[in-house]
């Protein structure tokens, strides 16, 4: 009886690992392709998010940016690439874009950056590419409310510059 009882505790013991090691790892592996957002017909990931994050700190040694504020700097770029791709037809600037990482690659070099993660070319064009269509928009929407702002040129000069 008391063997019985031994062996029917111990089978519950591994059972209850057992669970627990499937939740782990269920957990684990639904985790980096947990949907994070969506904007249109386009579905944006975890792994996309931890594209964008090390994107961020490859430009601009931004490691300790908090996970909210890079979701919706994240949400905040894609919109602005998605308004452009509907609106601006033309130009893909990537002379552009592939000078912009060729700076800031060879600044990181100037600066021996270390990275704890391997440099993903492709995702840092790719970032670089919606920010710089961000700017653009946001350079467009400037530019045709100057004649709105009663404010003075010196001020606009400034604001535009930032």
């Amino acid at each position: 009886m008391k063997q019985n009882l031994k062996t029917i505790k111990i089978f519950k013991i591994k059972i209850l690992i057992l669970l627990l090691i499937l939740f782990y790892y269920s957990d684990v592996s639904s985790s980096e392709n947990r949907i994070i957002f969506k904007i249109n017909q386009t579905t944006f990931t975890q792994l996309d998010l931890e594209k964008r994050s090390q994107y961020l700190d490859f430009v601009g040694n931004n490691e300790k940016i908090s996970r909210n504020k890079i979701i919706d700097d994240f949400i905040s770029a894609n919109l602005f690439y998605e308004y452009y791709s509907k609106n601006f037809k033309g130009n893909n600037h990537n002379e552009k874009i592939k000078e912009i990482y060729s700076n800031i690659l060879n600044n990181n070099i100037k600066n021996n950056r270390n990275y704890s993660y391997e440099i993903d070319e492709e995702n840092i064009l790719n970032n670089i590419r919606i920010d710089f269509t961000r700017k653009i928009v946001l350079e467009n929407i400037l530019n045709s409310s100057i004649g709105n702002l009663d404010t003075p040129k010196e001020e606009i000069d400034l604001l535009y510059n930032l």
